[in-house]
């Protein structure tokens, strides 16, 4: 989960990103606010509610479509595709 530093410059926010992307990911029965603070050692979810509430509205994600292992993991996150992109750069 070393990406989530590009996201997250303070560590503490860091931290707390990741052990909720952990749980996100992980084994959690049932994937609310309460069973993943618990899961994440928090007593109580309001730490990941602040922190998602103080997140972006919005969240773009840009995959390759050739990895089956990362698309299978976006979709049980419940990403969708939306659109394509190409990117094109010109010297």
């Amino acid at each position: 989960m070393e990406s989530t530093g590009l996201c997250f410059h303070r560590g503490d926010l860091r931290k707390r990103a990741s052990s909720y992307l952990r749980a996100l990911l992980g084994r959690v029965q049932r994937k609310n606010g309460w069973q993943l603070a618990e899961h994440i050692g928090d007593a109580t979810p309001h730490g990941i509610q602040r922190l998602l509430d103080s997140g972006l509205k919005h969240c773009f994600l840009f995959t390759d479509l050739m990895n089956p292992t990362s698309n299978h993991i976006y979709q049980e996150m419940v990403y969708r595709p939306v659109a394509d992109v190409q990117e094109f750069a010109f010297e």
